[in-house]
């Protein structure tokens, strides 16, 4: 993603990305239209009261720096993000220039969407006065610093659509269940081409780290230690070979939540140095939105093009299962949800409109079938039949456990997942390539 042009004309702005396209008139309407596939107005703000005051490029960027004479300040990233700053003098109303299917708010922050894209509304703080509320047609930002998004900001990354994840690692027993065997392994190979290793196999957290209370109590929470090591050092070169051998890429754990690392991203730099991952699985990034986005831009561009980034995302980082921040995942090439329940959504609704990345932020999307599958207590089965068909009708893949119980209901899965996934895959790079008509995806 990337800004490809900034014009100015007439007193108005017209800033550009790789999926967006936002327009600053100097009458004060603020337009935000996606580019793809096709170019679409999603938001108009309505004019701003008093005479016309044009907008001025105060720094190109990335990110682009506007301000409007009489009062406006506006910045526009890479990935279409425009973060507004608004006083009780200047006040903005985005207009929903679509037939929204979901309108999911939560606290204040609005994520508007159908099939093909929509618009989130959230402002930076938490306060009551920054709150964004409904108003006619609309959204009426409150007083401060406002995030709007405007999706998708990418295009699909056509060689990732096939990619089942395998999900593994396990903290009992220790630390034979820490690695999944050769057998496993190769089972694994068979559907997926992504191992995600979780974070038993690392060293136990200090003591003085791990609580003494509670579910935790007890455990090794090797997810809280200020620096990741192998438990067993040999036995993580053999198990990383191991996965190679089979084509898998593996991505290992790392929690810039949980983890007392002093710098996170030092951290992630000794870990890609010294262990040779072909990418990492983010358990929880941040509480607060800014911090969310600076994180997971920074370990993306860590990771480089060719490394992986699987993002848990659970509640983060608006303490909502249904409201996201699209423009945060689509940094990641694959994103995971479900762990924290559905919220009371039904299982097609929040698959739909609280899992699914395609046409929103265009990362692969993963469900954490074992908290959200509908039962009153998160436990590891099989998915059924039907859940296997909804998601991937959805565009949604589901992970594989090799604890699921029962060999049976697991062949069952890699059958049912596995050729669906291959016709869903078929399918979207088909819509890619025609949608592209030969274009470059510009990522």
């Amino acid at each position: 993603m990337e800004i490809e042009r900034i014009d100015s004309r007439d007193g108005g702005v017209e800033v550009v990305t790789t999926g967006v396209r936002l327009r600053f008139s100097s009458k004060g309407e603020i337009e935000g239209r996606a580019r793809i596939p096709v170019e679409r107005t999603l938001w108009v703000s309505d004019p701003v009261e008093g005479p016309a005051a044009p907008w001025v490029v105060t720094t190109p960027g990335p990110p682009v720096c506007l301000q409007r004479e009489g009062g406006g300040e506006a910045e526009v990233t890479e990935d279409g993000v425009l973060r507004l700053r608004t006083s009780r003098g200047w006040r903005v109303t985005p207009g929903v220039e679509f037939e929204p299917l979901s309108i999911a708010r939560s606290r204040g922050r609005w994520l508007i969407l159908d099939r093909a894209g929509g618009f989130s509304v959230q402002p930076e703080g938490s306060s009551r006065a920054e709150r964004v509320r409904w108003h006619r047609d609309g959204l009426e930002l409150g007083v401060g610093r406002t995030w709007i998004g405007t999706y998708p900001p990418r295009w699909p990354r056509a060689e990732h659509l096939d990619w089942g994840i395998a999900h593994e690692g396990r903290p009992q027993p220790f630390p034979e269940s820490v690695f999944p065997d050769a057998d496993v392994v190769a089972e694994s190979a068979k559907t997926c081409r992504v191992l995600a290793l979780h974070a038993y196999f690392w060293k136990a957290a200090p003591r003085e780290l791990r609580p003494r209370w509670g579910r935790y109590a007890g455990r090794r929470c090797s997810w809280l230690t200020p620096r990741h090591e192998p438990e067993h050092p040999e036995r993580y070169w053999a198990f990383r070979e191991s996965v190679r051998r089979h084509g898998l890429k593996l991505v290992v754990y790392l929690s810039p939540y949980y983890c007392h690392a002093p710098d996170i991203e030092d951290e992630v730099a000794r870990v890609l140095e010294e262990y040779d991952v072909d990418g990492l699985y983010l358990d929880g990034v941040a509480d607060t939105m800014p911090e969310a986005y600076r994180i997971v831009r920074g370990i993306r561009t860590q990771l480089g093009p060719d490394r992986l980034l699987y993002l848990n995302a659970t509640r983060q980082p608006l303490d909502s299962v249904q409201v996201a921040c699209p423009f945060i995942d689509a940094w990641a090439d694959f994103v995971l949800r479900g762990d924290s329940g559905r919220g009371g959504w039904s299982r097609n609704r929040f698959l739909d409109w609280a899992v699914r990345a395609w046409g929103v932020s265009n990362a692969v999307s993963f469900w954490c079938h074992y908290g959200s599958w509908g039962g009153p207590f998160p436990r590891d089965r099989v998915p059924q039949s039907r859940d296997v068909s909804a998601a991937l009708e959805r565009h949604v893949r589901i992970w594989r456990r090799s604890f699921w119980p029962g060999a049976e209901g697991r062949d069952r899965f890699d059958r049912e997942h596995g050729e669906g996934l291959t016709r869903l895959a078929a399918s979207e790079r088909a819509w890619l390539e025609e949608s592209l008509g030969g274009r470059d995806s510009g990522d």
